[in-house]
């Protein structure tokens, strides 16, 4: 898929990896870099990244993963073990503990975070919509 071997993963294409994050922002504040990427925290306690390539991450507080990549690919891996996986031509399926379950309802598309207001923020991409 375009050559992106990762696709499932922010930071792929040398955009600011995990090593790279600051932890800075907060509740009220994203950190924008001077890349563009950007990291935020909410009041729910919810840890957003966004790649500069748009490819972002929400690790939410009770345990549940959302990862989107720069192609619209992506995975929710719930604290649990359930796994939705989402390619970015919209096909998907479900998996726990790496079994794939049959007769699942359609997932739903992940709400993009919200953009910080600053023109150096990278724009979350689009999350591909299951079919």
């Amino acid at each position: 898929m375009n050559g992106d071997t990762n696709q499932n993963q922010p930071g792929t294409g040398g955009n600011n990896t995990p090593a790279q994050r600051n932890n800075g922002g907060s509740p009220t504040e994203p950190k924008v870099n001077v890349n563009g990427s950007w990291t935020h925290t909410n009041s729910e306690g919810d840890k957003i990244t966004v790649e500069t390539s748009g490819a972002w991450e929400v690790i939410k507080s009770d345990g549940e993963v959302i990862r989107v990549s720069a192609s619209g690919a992506w995975t929710q891996t719930d604290h649990d073990g359930e796994v939705i996986t989402v390619n970015a031509d919209g096909s998907w399926s479900v998996s726990e503990n790496g079994i794939v379950e049959d007769g699942e309802d359609r997932p739903e598309t992940p709400t993009i975070p919200g953009k910080p207001n600053s023109s150096e923020a990278a724009t979350p991409v689009t999350p591909a919509a299951p079919r």
